[in-house]
């Protein structure tokens, strides 16, 4: 049976499912209590082994500087109200599409926040490229020197004020705004960064489906939101750095019957991308990063690129199946998975 599922784990105090990126799926208002807020710029480091005795995962790859995450320059400043004419065609690939939402009764930050928004997209492609070999293929269209590539990002001024937006359904209302706004592509999986208050970081669309086969609901159109959940004043305009978290979560992780599977996450390590803060080994703000911690519960072991040793493939859905995922000639080419 396929059930679909909207994300959101709850906080509570030093319990926090607060994971190792900064991504919180579900906070209280204000920043969470235990390791600060990140983005998915945040570090990539040599890491230690799986367990005791194994070193099955260390999970080396490059390192990117939070201090130096953007700048106006990223982002030629152009304004879309529609999906722009895209590099790659959507008609034969399917992308990740950007939009950028803001409620009826607010006025846009977008020229402020697009650049933002870019080097979070460019950021996240890179550490999944770094983690399976494979980047996210996300809407690009070109610049005006019809040579640098830049993030497809649509403007929406929703039709809902900030009271809706910024309710505990907003999720609900952001699906509700997609819908009616003409953004249903099938072969589109839609990441908007919502610009209203939220006690969220952000949430995703999961479907509980585990053939490993095209067909699955996973490979279907989504709807992922990041969250402006702590001081809107910050340089990141107070949204959190949850793009690889959340797009991890619409390509298909965490399938129940992984074995360290918790509430659509993981619960094994929290220096783990899905897993929870509250893991069996905890938060460590001096070590690495992993995607999938042991090559066990949403990741093919024969998919981690950081240890091309790895042979084999779990009984289930993995997150490497997806085509919404770059083939290894680049984004121009679809991700041709062996089942």
């Amino acid at each position: 049976m396929t059930q679909t599922l909207s994300i959101k784990a709850t906080f509570a105090g030093l319990l926090a499912f607060v994971l190792v990126l900064g991504l919180i799926d579900t906070v209280a208002a204000g920043p969470p209590a235990g390791p600060p807020p990140m983005s998915e710029e945040a570090i990539l480091h040599s890491h230690g082994p799986d367990g005791p005795g194994v070193d099955l995962n260390p999970h080396a790859g490059p390192n990117f500087d939070p201090s130096a995450t953007w700048s106006p320059s990223d982002y030629d400043g152009q304004i879309w109200t529609k999906d722009a004419p895209d590099i790659t065609d959507p008609s034969i690939l399917p992308s990740v599409h950007a939009i950028y939402l803001y409620p009826s009764d607010a006025a846009s930050r977008f020229l402020q926040l697009a650049p933002m928004m870019q080097a979070s997209a460019r950021r996240a492609s890179s550490l999944m490229k770094a983690f399976t070999g494979h980047e996210i293929r996300f809407d690009e269209r070109y610049g005006a020197d019809s040579a640098t590539r830049y993030l497809d990002i649509t403007v929406v001024k929703s039709s809902y004020d900030t009271r809706k937006l910024g309710s505990s359904s907003q999720f609900s209302w952001v699906t509700k705004q997609l819908s009616s706004s003409g953004f249903t592509n099938p072969n589109k999986k839609y990441l908007v960064w919502l610009d209203a208050p939220s006690q969220y970081c952000g949430q995703s669309s999961l479907q509980q489906a585990t053939q490993r086969n095209a067909s699955n609901p996973n490979n279907a159109r989504s709807v992922s939101a990041i969250y402006r959940y702590y001081d809107p004043s910050n340089s990141a305009g107070g949204f959190c750095g949850a793009v690889l978290h959340e797009l991890s979560h619409a390509m298909g992780a965490v399938q129940s019957v992984a074995p360290h599977y918790q509430t659509s996450h993981c619960n094994d390590n929290a220096n783990d991308v899905m897993c929870y803060y509250a893991s069996t080994i905890p938060y460590s703000a001096s070590a690495g990063l992993y995607y999938d911690y042991g090559d066990n519960d949403y990741l093919d072991p024969s998919a981690d690129a950081t240890n091309p040793g790895l042979t084999g493939k779990l009984p289930w859905w993995t997150v490497n199946l997806s085509r919404f995922l770059c083939g290894t000639a680049g984004c121009e080419y679809p991700n041709t998975p062996s089942y």
